[in-house]
């Protein structure tokens, strides 16, 4: 590197490696995200409980979660929701 700058080879070779580290990262990242997903999901159940839960008890009556499919088909599976609305009466 000179003092004015960095030269040309030099940025192409560090764009480079950028390049290959995002390829490489690519197929790592596409299997990460359906376990994400779930965790997600998981995480916002628990909580809808939690919350039900807490008032249940606050206010001494009985609450209902009613879990309703993204689609709204008669089954719930995992697969065919990305987000399941989550009811709390």
């Amino acid at each position: 590197m000179n003092r004015r700058g960095i030269t040309l080879m030099e940025l192409i070779i560090v764009m480079a490696i950028i390049a290959l580290g995002a390829v490489l990262m690519v197929p790592n990242i596409a299997g990460w995200i359906p376990n994400y997903r779930l965790r997600t999901a998981t995480r916002d159940v628990v909580s809808t409980l939690r919350v039900a839960q807490m008032k249940a008890v606050a206010r001494n009556i009985d609450h209902r979660v009613t879990f309703v499919p993204a689609d709204r088909a008669s089954t719930w599976s995992a697969a065919g929701c990305r987000a399941a609305r989550i009811g709390i009466r």
